[in-house]
């Protein structure tokens, strides 16, 4: 009996803590900072976002910093994030739209130097986001110092289920987002697999040329066949 006691109060804990946001604190932050707002060439660009079908509207700022060597010989390079925060109405409202299914959705300019250029946009479900507690990284797919090809948000916990009632309550004003960044500059290209034959890169004129001179010399035409 004391056995089955303590397994039915385990089971109660579990379920208890999918989606128990009370015991959580949401304020506090743990967004690193890579490099200072002092920093040189460094760019800013406003992260927008919008619940369910709603206006996109600036949610906070992102900072860049170029890094040549990194766009040289691709790799990622840190992003430093303002803090982002939801208020009481916006909490309200997202867990309303987690109740239908909605989805919670993020955009930046697809050049980073121009705020009206078209956007780039990622979504995630507000149930997600709601059981990921607000703690989400974003991916920036880069071509060159400015442009954004892709936007990747990732959420470190997907529900088996979204509940679509009995959603815990916030017992805060506001909560914070625990944000991180990453821009990802890849390298240029795949690299062919097998040999390229070396006419194959010149201008049709020359390519033919090189055909020729290979057949003169007995080692066949430009893919390795002899010629007629």
């Amino acid at each position: 009996m004391r056995t089955l006691r303590a397994s039915l109060l385990i089971l109660a804990a579990l379920a208890a803590s999918a989606f128990d946001f009370d015991e959580e604190d949401l304020s506090v932050p743990s967004t690193p900072t890579y490099f200072t707002a002092d920093d040189d060439n460094e760019m800013t660009a406003e992260l927008m976002h919008a619940l369910g079908d709603g206006e996109p509207r600036v949610r906070n700022k992102l900072f860049f910093k170029s890094s040549k060597s990194v766009q040289a010989t691709g790799g990622s390079v840190a992003v430093r994030v303002a803090q982002a925060r939801l208020e009481s109405a916006d909490i309200e409202a997202l867990k309303s739209l987690a109740k239908t299914g909605g989805y919670y959705t993020l955009s930046l300019p697809s050049v980073l130097s121009d705020p009206n250029s078209p956007p780039v946009l990622a979504s995630a479900s507000a149930c997600t986001l709601l059981a990921s507690r607000f703690e989400e990284h974003l991916q920036l797919t880069m071509r060159g110092r400015d442009r954004v090809v892709a936007l990747s948000y990732v959420l470190p916990k997907v529900p088996a289920r979204c509940p679509t009632d009995g959603l815990p309550r916030l017992a805060l004003d506001e909560v914070l987002f625990n944000t991180t960044a990453t821009q990802l500059f890849p390298l240029e290209g795949p690299k062919p697999l097998g040999k390229v034959p070396d006419a194959a890169f010149l201008p049709p004129a020359a390519a033919a040329a090189a055909a020729a001179a290979k057949g003169a010399d007995g080692k066949g035409g430009a893919e390795g066949r002899p010629t007629a």
